[in-house]
Formats: C-alpha cells, sequence, structure tokens
C-alpha cells in the first residue's frame, strides 16, 4: 500500500487497522472520520515518507487518500521506526 501511495518516497511500514488510525488526533482535529464507511477493523498500512531533513507518517488505505498523521524533523540521526509515531 505505501509504495502505491508515495512510490520511492516511501522509507518503511507496519500493519494497522482504521480504527488505530481513527484514535489520532493531528492539528487539524481528531481523525475519527479518516476512512469514511470503512470497518474499523479494515486493514491500513502506516507509511512513513521522507522529505529533506523531515519525516512524514501517514495511515494508507487502498482505494483511500493517505491520511497525514504526524512527522519529525530537525537533526534526525535516522529513520523512524515503521508504525505510527511515538515519542522516543
Amino acid at each position: 500500500m505505501c509504495r502505491a501511495a508515495f512510490g520511492k518516497r516511501f522509507l518503511n511500514a507496519a500493519p494497522g487497522t482504521v480504527a488505530e488510525a481513527r484514535v489520532w488526533e493531528t492539528e487539524n482535529g481528531h481523525l475519527v472520520d479518516a476512512f469514511a464507511g470503512a470497518s474499523p477493523r479494515a486493514v491500513t498500512a502506516w507509511c512513513w515518507v521522507n522529505k529533506p531533513a523531515f519525516y512524514l507518517d501517514y495511515a494508507v488505505r487502498s482505494g483511500s487518500q493517505p491520511v497525514l498523521i504526524g512527522g519529525i524533523g530537525g537533526d534526525i540521526a535516522r529513520a523512524p521506526k515503521p508504525g505510527p509515531p511515538v515519542s522516543e
């Protein structure tokens, strides 16, 4: 799913569900309506994407627009671990 959504910008991925994506809150609000109409158990992927000096994490579901979950930037020594963004 991540490669199809982001091509060469995709760094790593981990499996997830629609329910896991819907619990996140971003600067644009809570994602309770992410992937409207999809079952909470439907499969998604957590996809980290690379931009210069910045990493973005998306929830992706086939047939839907990717949903931006969050990002990290600055002096980062390595790419984030696959999965949702977490504090290290």
